[in-house]
């Protein structure tokens, strides 16, 4: 038996089965690791780009970042990079689901395969404004920007869909799949503190007064939400591949 099939088991959940040794020995074995540190490398050689571009820029240079260096934007190649993972996460939870017939992989599958529909189809960009319209929603509503409230009107409607969805797995999986699936919950959870928590953060800069120091603080911010979201999708993507090579062929 496996460290890690040693530590789904509650009962001899001790010694070797350490969370140190799990660590050590993660789904899919040392593959899984190397998966995550090549597509973080990735998402490192992207974010350098986009802070050379931002040093040219700085220089005179180039009026703007380029578009091809850019991790900001829906269209941007980290993001693109990131759509890519969220695929590859969706196909192995799907696969694992279909082997171990738990229902929070089948849970987790679909709740990926919405946050990839928001970024690919840019849901709560295209449904935040007609919010506006509908509500007649202007100016800052409890200190934040109409349009930054209306986006989050539409994630919330969101979280109303997939919270269920994961509580409803979540309960119904033995307690076994409840901890295999540990790390596709923390990378959906990054994601989210990412993508939405940080997103909504910058809007307290407009609250400071210095320009130099608010621009500064934003430039920060929006760097830390890109990355923040391209690594939540690598550690969430090598740890899918690794559960769907642990249990692509060893018996359930």
């Amino acid at each position: 038996m496996s460290v890690f099939e040693t530590w789904l088991n509650p009962a001899e959940r001790v010694g070797a089965a350490s969370w140190r040794s799990f660590l050590a020995h993660p789904p899919g074995g040392a593959l899984t690791w190397t998966l995550f540190f090549s597509l973080l490398a990735i998402d490192a050689a992207l974010m350098l780009g986009h802070i050379g571009g931002l040093a040219a820029q700085a220089a005179g240079w180039v009026a703007e970042v380029p578009a091809w260096l850019s991790t900001f934007g829906d269209t941007s190649p980290a993001e693109r990079v990131n759509h890519l993972k969220w695929v590859a996460v969706i196909g192995c939870l799907v696969l694992v689901w279909r082997r171990t017939k738990a229902p929070v992989f089948l849970a987790l599958a679909i709740v990926f395969a919405i946050v990839l529909a928001d970024d690919a189809l840019q849901l709560h960009e295209r449904f935040g404004p007609k919010i506006r319209g509908k509500f007649g929603l202007s100016g800052t509503i409890a200190g934040i920007k109409a349009s930054q409230f209306a986006e989050m009107a539409v994630w919330a409607a969101l979280a109303c869909i997939i919270l269920p969805l994961l509580v409803l797995g979540y309960r119904r999986s033995s307690h076994r799949w409840r901890v295999a699936a540990i790390f596709p919950i923390l990378g959906f959870s990054a994601a989210v503190f990412a993508g939405v928590g940080l997103d909504t953060v910058q809007e307290g800069t407009r609250l400071i007064a210095d320009q130099t120091v608010a621009a500064a603080l934003l430039l920060s911010l929006q760097l830390a939400e890109c990355f923040g979201e391209s690594a939540a999708a690598s550690l969430t993507a090598a740890f899918s591949f690794g559960l769907w090579r642990a249990y692509a062929k060893d018996p359930v």
